[in-house]
């Protein structure tokens, strides 16, 4: 499984638990802001996402929390019973998922194989949730031409977690056994259900 970061540790650290609470709260809204932001100011633009934005995103999500935050991971790091790539094959592998993801039209697949594929990578060492989840939040805004309840989205997907690891795992698997890897939209089938089910909850229940 790739991984689902509510804000849990993902390794030991030396921050008290109640002060790290209150960073995680305060960078919450930062980052839904800076989310915002980005998206006002891209809105109308073609789905142009670069490092450069992940970096960014992960250093408001884990400000005064990780020492590393906004860089990429250095090290090896488990996740469950799912390995993410040497900590040398990040950059590469982002560039990769950006190339595919950049330019595309198709809305709801685009938005799940971020989310899968970021939380696949996990390219820090702490926060890939978080950043997975706005970066799909944007994309899906981008390319609906809509801009859909940023609270909305992220709680839906907090009250179905038990779907959102189960397809997780199963682009897992499917991307392990495919031979077409990009050119194979049945890898995140399950999450572009998922998020197909959560859309429709927030045209029928705006901030649910």
């Amino acid at each position: 499984m790739s991984g689902f970061d509510f804000g849990l540790r993902e390794r030991p650290d030396e921050i008290d638990p109640e002060m790290r609470l209150k960073l995680e709260s305060r960078n919450s809204v930062d980052l839904s802001e800076a989310g915002m932001s980005y998206l006002a100011d891209n809105f109308q633009a073609p789905l142009r996402f670069d490092p450069e934005l992940l970096l960014s995103l992960n250093a408001i999500t884990v400000r005064e929390i990780q020492p590393d935050a906004g860089m990429f991971r250095r090290e090896l790091i488990l996740v469950g019973d799912h390995v993410p790539p040497k900590a040398a094959d990040v950059p590469t592998l982002i560039d990769e998922m950006l190339d595919h993801a950049n330019g595309q039209i198709e809305d709801f697949y685009t938005a799940a194989f971020i989310l899968w594929r970021v939380c696949w990578i996990h390219p820090f060492s702490d926060g890939n949730g978080r950043v997975a989840r706005m970066l799909s939040y944007i994309s899906l805004s981008i390319l609906l031409r809509e801009v859909i309840d940023l609270g909305g989205f992220f709680s839906q997907i907090m009250q179905r977690e038990d779907e959102y690891y189960a397809a997780l795992a199963d682009a897992d698997k499917r991307w392990a056994a495919s031979d077409q890897y990009y050119q194979d939209p049945n890898v995140v089938r399950d999450m572009e259900q998922l998020l197909l089910d959560i859309y429709a909850v927030l045209q029928q229940h705006p901030s649910d």
